[in-house]
């Protein structure tokens, strides 16, 4: 009897009767799979930006070395477009390139159907299959993780694709992990952010990395030769010492120390370091950085106990010249389930007859181990995970899913994530469903200003039997991440500072305009007469202006979590200058504050207007004037920052646009009804659209940084000591 009081129907019935049956059909899946061995050809390269060699052809990498005809054909590529543009615009040329490329070499191996490609900004992974054994493939999936600038910029990250061949489940992941020799532990988070964030929900019961009988990884890893100097690794490999300078490889320490890809096998490594050559040449790189050789590029694999995975091949391809990596190539004979369908059938009617002699249907039952959580106290971009454990106790097998409570359209909060959401328990088995709380900036806001709590109930239901409810508390500490620019630039004190004996106080964010909505945010003092830049804000600009100015990709590359979490709560205290941490970590949290802004430092009501002026320098100063005054004045300020960042750009021209278009992609937001209009149109158009709008944006911020403002804030070139950081604040224009 479900929760409500009401009998399983008959088709719920009949839908148990049905699990029960491939619940025993798979237990008895060896009395009619064999395991036959197919050919699987991995393959990754970081192109640098390349476009496809006319000269060079691919065939020393992808067919010359094999003389057998491959089942599968697994292509992974890194750094496919190196235009920082690519960030922020969907579609690439680059793609089509490498896509068309590929097919005409892999034609003259046999006749290949694509299974499906994915890509995000530079990284892009595709499956091809002989067309002969196209029809075993099914339930395809792709999925993608960004873990570059924010946690999301696909700059840096993975893309997978799962599929079922036969009785198997496989799933392949090209990744791209964080450069610098020094980076070793942002490496391994990159590792573990992927195999926590990408999950296949386009499948009935949503998958992740971990749930397939085989996984395979490829790509830019990375990881680097330490502890030896250039000489010294250059002098090991003349003596072809290759099995004395794995010795020194990060990678292989990270995994003998379980921390990063725990379980996986990598091939022996025979190859010559695959990282880094001056372009078009065998030559180690003679630039100035003059880098270190290393096995950045790598393939790993991992199987289930019984699952037979042999590589015969791992090596690379020396001959490739077109970039600064050289592919890397692994083959493998991977066993895979093959169903005998005579035997299934036998099998199959002895299951039905077994079940018919049972006198009962059973009702699915399951536990769970607790129906109430916790959370404790959360703030901006912090993550707090619960666990929730759910076990099959009854006779047959368990269908068990989240739903929506009566008048909701979603089974969960916003700022809540439940993986997985929907499952499968055969008779005695456990589900750890991970409940995983964060604040960003979707949530924040309505956390801020209370519209929103950090609680809920969850409705979990057994697909014919019954719901269990689960309830989620926890309180949300106030950041200036997320409260208006108005509104932030009006507090007396910090945020995290006791507040002055004031009664709440309702503030028109925006504007004074009638048109514009009142929200109820913290309380403000009503005597003061607000600061037209935010504290906060203001001590970010300055720490940026003052120490950070000539470090490359400043807005693109990331700083570690830690490091932003500490300013946060640096700012959050309104504490002294210098901020903590690195000048990424601070570029981020300055990013950050302005993506979590309810309304964008351009106003959500100018978007269109400022589109429209970005030709004009008279129009945008026009425009301009109709910011409200914290937005005129955070605006203002922050051009004067990026007019100096400029300075590096002049000598880093390809740094110029793309940064530009990121940022301007975070302070010009798509309103609603844009964004809605542009989810309507097809890929190609809506590639076309939003690379129009990235221009426009891109002119309106460029005519600032070409022309000046009479009115613009001097912001020190120097941090000065904490006593006088202090008592500059609040900072004001007049």
């Amino acid at each position: 009897m479900s929760a409500n009081g009401v009998l399983p129907s008959r088709v719920e019935q009949l839908k148990s009767r049905e699990l029960l049956v491939e619940e025993r059909m798979h237990l008895r899946q060896k009395e009619y799979v064999n395991i036959q061995s197919f050919h699987f050809f991995l393959a990754t390269w970081n192109v640098n930006g390349q476009s496809p060699s006319a000269t060079e052809s691919l065939e020393p990498w992808l067919t010359a070395c094999t003389p057998e005809t491959p089942t599968f054909y697994v292509i992974g590529f890194q750094e496919l477009d190196l235009d920082k543009r690519a960030y922020v615009i969907e579609t690439s040329l680059r793609e089509q390139e490498w896509q068309r490329t590929l097919e005409a070499a892999l034609r003259k191996k046999a006749a290949y159907k694509l299974v499906r490609v994915i890509r995000l900004v530079g990284m892009m992974l595709l499956v091809y299959v002989l067309e002969k054994h196209a029809g075993h493939v099914k339930n395809v999936a792709a999925a993608h993780v960004g873990t570059g600038i924010m946690g999301w910029m696909g700059n840096k990250g993975g893309v997978g694709i799962r599929l079922e061949f036969h009785g198997s489940e496989l799933c392949f992941v090209s990744a791209h992990f964080a450069a610098h020799t020094e980076e070793v532990e942002r490496r391994n988070e990159d590792f573990r952010n992927i195999c926590e964030r990408m999950v296949f929900n386009q499948l009935q019961f949503p998958k992740r990395i971990k749930d397939h009988d085989i996984i395979m990884w490829l790509g830019d890893f990375n990881y680097r030769i330490f502890q030896l100097s250039r000489p010294e690794v250059q002098q090991l490999i003349s003596e072809d010492r290759l099995a004395d300078l794995v010795l020194y490889d990060q990678l292989q320490r990270e995994m003998s120390q379980q921390k990063v890809f725990h379980g996986f096998r990598e091939g022996r490594i025979r190859f010559r370091p695959t990282y880094k050559y001056d372009v078009g040449t065998d030559r180690w790189d003679s630039s100035e950085k003059s880098r270190v050789p290393s096995w950045c590029d790598r393939i790993l694999w991992k199987a289930k106990d019984g699952e037979e995975v042999r590589q015969v091949v791992y090596g690379s391809a020396m001959e490739l010249r077109l970039s600064d990596h050289k592919p890397v190539i692994g083959i493998f004979d991977v066993g895979v389930k093959v169903v005998d369908k005579s035997r299934q059938k036998k099998v199959y009617e002895n299951v039905l007859k077994e079940i018919d002699r049972e006198e009962n249907l059973f009702i699915p039952q399951a536990t769970i181990d607790c129906n109430d959580f916790d959370l404790g106290e959360l703030t901006f971009v912090q993550q707090v995970t619960r666990t929730l454990t759910v076990a099959n106790n009854g006779q047959v097998p368990v269908v068990f899913e989240f739903i929506a409570k009566p008048h909701s359209t979603s089974y969960c909060q916003e700022w809540l994530k439940i993986t997985p959401q929907r499952s499968f328990l055969s008779q005695g088995d456990v589900c750890y469903v991970e409940l995983q709380v964060y604040v960003d900036k979707r949530t924040v806001a309505g956390l801020t200003s209370g519209a929103t709590t950090l609680d809920d109930i969850l409705v979990l239901h057994l697909d014919g039997g019954k719901d269990f409810f689960i309830t989620l508390h926890g309180q949300y500490r106030p950041s200036c991440f997320g409260i208006p620019l108005e509104t932030l630039a009006a507090m007396p004190t910090a945020v995290r500072a006791p507040p002055p004996a004031i009664t709440e106080q309702t503030l028109i964010s925006f504007d004074n305009s009638p048109t514009t909505p009142s929200t109820t945010f913290l309380p403000v003092d009503p005597h003061r007469t607000p600061a037209h830049i935010p504290v906060e804000v203001w001590m970010m600009l300055r720490h940026l202006y003052a120490v950070s100015s000539d470090i490359p990709d400043l807005f693109l590359q990331p700083g570690p979590p830690d490091e932003v979490e500490k300013i946060r709560d640096h700012l959050d205290g309104r504490l002294p200058l210098p901020l903590p941490g690195s000048g990424h970590s601070v570029a981020e949290a300055l990013l950050l504050y302005f993506d979590s802004l309810p309304d964008p430092l351009v106003p959500y009501r100018l978007y269109h207007e400022c589109l429209d002026a970005g030709a004009n320098w008279s129009a945008c100063r026009f425009v301009l004037e109709k910011f409200p005054k914290a937005h005129r004045e955070t605006f203002k300020a922050f051009i004067v920052l990026l007019r100096k960042l400029q300075r590096h750009w002049d000598q880093h021209p390809s740094s110029d646009v793309g940064t530009l278009e990121v940022i301007a992609d975070l302070v010009l937001k798509l309103p609603v009804e844009l964004s809605k209009a542009l989810s309507g149109m097809g890929q190609v158009g809506k590639g076309v659209a939003r690379q129009a709008i990235s221009r426009k944006k891109t002119a309106f911020l460029q005519q600032f940084l070409i022309n000046r403002l009479d009115d613009e804030p001097i912001i020190p070139a120097e941090l000065t000591s904490p006593a006088t950081v202090v008592t500059t604040f609040p900072v004001t224009f007049d």
